[in-house]
Parts: C-alpha cells; structure tokens; sequence
C-alpha cells in the first residue's frame, strides 16, 4: 500500500512538472503571455431547456442560442422558428444577441441547412413577435446569405437593413456581424465594405470604434500598407478617448507585429501609454512595447525608457509588480542576467509582500547561476 501511494505520489509529481514545462516552453515560444487579452473559456455543454433564469443573463442566452442550433441543425422548422422568435424577442436588447445568431447561423450553415434557415426568416418575417426588433431577422437573413454565397439575397438583405433599419442604431452591430462572417470566410475586401459602410453611416455610433479597427484588420489582410497606416491613423486620432480604444489597439498592434511591422506596433503601444493611461489594460501595452524594443528591435535604449516608463506612469496599478516582473523575466530570456538581475530586485524592493516578490527571489538565483556561467565561459 505504502509503494502505491508512492508511486501515485512520483506520477502525480511528474505530471505537474511536465506541465510546468509544458507551460514554460509555450511561453517562450510567445503562445503564452500576460499582456495578451484573455480569451472566456469555451462554453460547456448544457441541456437544451429553457432556464428559468432572468432573460437577459448570458447563461439563459446561451441555451436559447444552442436550442435554435440544435433545431436548425436537426430539421425541425416549426421548433426553430418558435426558438428563434424566443431568441430574438427575450434577447432585442441584449448586448450579446448579435454574436449569438451569428454563430447560430454559421453553425446551420456549417451544416448545410441554408434552407432551413431561410424558411425560418420567412416565418418570423410573416408572423412574429419580433415585430419591433425586425433588424434582427433582417440580420439573419443577411448572415445566411453571406455563408451560402447568394450575392443576390445579400444584397437584399442589406438593402432591407439599409432603407427600413439605417435609425436604428442596433444596425451597427448587424453590419460588424456581417463583415466578421466575410472574415472568417477570408473574404476580407467584403468585410472592409461592411466596416466601411458602419462608419460612414453611424460616423458617431456607439462601437463604431471597432468597424474603424476593422478597417485597420482588413486592409492588412489584403496586403494594402498605405491604406491599413491611413486607417490606423484615423482609429487613434478619431477615437482617442473611445472607452474601446486600449482594446482595439492591442488587437492592431498584434496584428502588426505579425505583419512584422515592429515600429508601427511599438508607435501605437507608445501614443496608448501617452494618451490613455486612464485604461487599466493600458499597462500591458506598455510590457508590450518594452519586449518588441528588447527583443525585435533590439534597442536597448527604447526598451529601458519604455520599463522606466513603466514604473513612472504605472505606479499605483494593481498589476505593477506583475508586469515588473515580466520585464525582469524578458531580461532574463535574452540571457541579459545582469539586468534580470536588477530589474528582479527592484521587485522586492518596492513590492515585496506580493505574490510577484516569490517568483522574483527565485528569478535573482536564476540570474545569479547565470551571471556565473556565463563568467565561466568567459574564464
């Protein structure tokens, strides 16, 4: 019994050190980092029942969402359309709904059911209770459309949307669902259209900050430089204090950086940190901009400014220590141990009764056994 319990022990602890491993390689790899947005986990499966939970909490939403899924997907018209019709007339308002029949649609049409779809717009368009929120069913006619390839009933969606739905500002959210389907099919010039059309018709809406990041996105895809900088360019300028603009600029900037446009991506990090400290995530923009110095650029004056920057501008933040640490730990995966080594003692100098000053005293020993390899390879 004794040996068993220590061998489940030894497992047990081999198990934990492979994903520690795991974990550290994916970081240095740059598949794992703090300063890149956190994406929810993926949604569990649930019953599909209707909850008797309020309707405009997410849980109920997402059942309802995976009801109509589910009846689309298994051919029962009559239960789809009373689903759908449920969806959209619980649901107008929910901020969520958008991208929910988004997905609904994207799923059917995975699926093949384009007819089922189409018969369930039908329905809802002759006979509804959605009466007064239509630019949801014009939204799913539009979707369908967009994942069938009918360019005909695309255009009449959207000429619907356009002539019947243009002072309803909820438009906004259906034209951004449409162009993210074009993305997603890579039909990104299309998707520019519909971003496009967002910000010339609702140039003050709410959200339009993110069809002006679209923008940005797609004139990327496509390859076109001179007008994604153009549209960037009006993202920061015409959006500075959109409450969405520290989002939209991660986003930007790790879409640059793809592109390999390292000084682009540094230039937006650096105009957030000037103009827009007042967000919290604005922080990590700032890491962001000390590892491209560091280590694409390879300045170390610009990555030294952009951590005394760091430290100056974010001072009270609550993730201060955290992101002190990174710096130290993006140091310290160049092999620069002397600066990891500062830069880890700076961390138990100013913060040390957080959790960051643990992982800081084992980074100075780490550093240390460094310094002294690197001395013995020297010697």
């Amino acid at each position: 019994m004794a040996r068993s319990i220590l061998r489940a022990g030894k497992i047990a602890g081999f198990v934990i050190v492979a994903i520690i491993v795991v974990a550290a390689v994916l970081y240095s790899a740059g598949v794992l980092s703090i300063a890149q947005t956190q994406l929810p986990p993926p949604e569990t499966a649930t019953a599909l029942e209707s909850s008797p939970a309020e309707p405009t909490s997410d849980t109920t939403l997402g059942e309802q969402k995976k009801i109509v899924t589910a009846c689309l997907v298994g051919d029962e018209p009559e239960a789809a359309v009373a689903a759908m019709d449920k969806l959209l007339s619980d649901f107008a308002e929910h901020e969520q709904l958008p991208s929910a029949v988004q997905e609904i649609v994207r799923k059917a049409a995975k699926a093949g059911k384009y007819e089922a779809v189409g018969e369930v717009c039908r329905a809802l368009g002759e006979n509804s209770s959605v009466a007064n929120n239509g630019v949801w069913v014009a939204m799913v006619s539009a979707l369908a459309a967009v994942y069938e390839g009918d360019d005909a009933a695309l255009d009449a969606a959207t000429e619907d949307l356009a002539v019947n739905y243009s002072g309803d500002l909820r438009s906004i959210e259906v034209f951004r669902e449409i162009a993210y389907s074009f993305r997603q099919q890579k039909k990104y010039a299309a998707a520019r259209q519909s971003y496009q059309h967002v910000v010339d018709t609702w140039p003050d809406g709410p959200g339009v900050v993110f069809s002006q990041r679209g923008l940005v996105l797609t004139n990327l895809a496509l390859g076109d430089m001179a007008a994604a900088d153009a549209e960037l360019d009006r993202l920061l300028s015409g959006y500075a204090q959109d409450p969405d603009l520290v989002e939209c600029a991660a986003t930007v900037g790790r879409a640059y950086r793809n592109k390999k446009q390292f000084d682009v991506a540094a230039g937006i990090y650096e105009f957030i940190v000037e103009n827009r400290t007042d967000d919290p995530k604005a922080i990590w923009l700032q890491l962001d901009l000390f590892n491209i110095a560091l280590v694409k650029l390879k300045d170390d004056a610009r990555a030294e400014a952009a951590y005394a920057t760091l430290v100056e501008r974010f001072a009270g933040h609550d993730g201060i220590a955290k992101a002190v640490g990174e710096v130290a730990w993006g140091y310290r995966k160049q092999k620069r141990y002397a600066d990891s080594l500062r830069v880890y003692r700076d961390v138990l100098a100013n913060w040390p009764d957080s959790e960051s000053a643990l992982i800081a005293r084992r980074g100075i020993v780490c550093s240390l056994i460094g310094l002294a390899d690197a001395e013995g390879a020297d010697a």
